[in-house]
């Protein structure tokens, strides 16, 4: 098995893990949990797991110079959480998932930025793909909503 096909394979797996979220966390909300309840019960069995991953398998060092950088994406990541769990809890799911992968244009578009070098074409297919997913996810395209409408 090819090294990219591995690493798409466990993308599409974690990218399957948000939809598997929404119903735990619409249940937590259910019993009187807050989004900040919900995200540190997530980040406690987060290191959990991990810990037992790493206790298991993970025989690399980690350098010394790479661990700022690490704590940097993990607390992008959390507020990537924060913010996703407070939005499910004001807006559908369909909604807070569309605004979730909105990272991954912003991220293309900040890298090709950064790099000042345009994107490869599998990229830019990828971006629209996602963004194409995202007019039918928030029904401009193929629903009953138009831009400007509002519902009571």
């Amino acid at each position: 098995m090819s090294q990219t096909f591995k690493h798409s394979l466990i993308i599409f797996f974690a990218g399957c893990c948000y939809g598997f979220v929404v119903p735990l966390v619409r249940v937590a909300y259910s019993l009187g949990l807050t989004p900040q309840q919900t995200s540190t019960t997530q980040y406690v069995y987060s290191l959990l797991t991990l810990a037992i991953i790493v206790l298991i398998g993970f025989r690399r060092k980690i350098p010394l110079k790479a661990i700022p950088k690490l704590l940097l994406i993990g607390v992008a990541a959390a507020g990537v959480s924060m913010s996703y769990y407070m939005a499910l809890e004001l807006l559908s799911a369909a909604t807070a998932l569309t605004l979730l992968f909105q990272f991954v244009w912003m991220g293309v578009l900040w890298q090709a930025i950064r790099e000042r070098k345009l994107p490869r074409t599998i990229t830019l297919v990828s971006v629209f793909v996602i963004l194409i997913g995202t007019l039918f996810a928030t029904e401009i395209i193929g629903g009953n909503n138009t831009i400007g409408s509002t519902s009571d």
